[in-house]
């Protein structure tokens, strides 16, 4: 077995950060882990976020890192440029305590509620 030389640098913001990150859905936990890995190996809370060289290891689509992007964007966590034909580049926020959560943010909880309020009419 290799050892990996990756590892998260931190501090990473439990209260404001990690708490608002960890009920969002799908891969954004995940998603959210490489990019503060990405951005603890560059020093930089910008980053180029390459699907080729970041989530491979992950067994993450595409598709899903975009998704989860969006969570933790509307979440409040980060904030994405985006090109078509480019790789995004996110910039992580720093959030505290005292920042409330935007209203649009989806969790777990509000989107799965939102699905069960449904009513079928017959």
């Amino acid at each position: 077995m290799t050892a990996s030389r990756h590892f998260l640098k931190g501090p990473i913001p439990w209260e404001g950060w990690m708490v608002r990150a960890i009920p969002l859905p799908g891969r954004a936990l995940p998603v959210a882990l490489a990019i503060w890995l990405w951005a603890g190996m560059t020093k930089k809370r910008t980053v180029r976020l390459s699907m080729m060289y970041v989530f491979p290891s992950l067994s993450i689509s595409r598709y899903s890192v975009y998704r989860a992007l969006c969570s933790l964007e509307h979440a409040g966590l980060i904030r994405v440029r985006r090109r078509r034909g480019h790789a995004p580049i996110v910039t992580i926020v720093m959030v505290t305590e005292q920042q409330p959560q935007p209203k649009h943010a989806r969790t777990r909880r509000s989107h799965h509620s939102a699905r069960a309020s449904f009513a079928v009419k017959e």
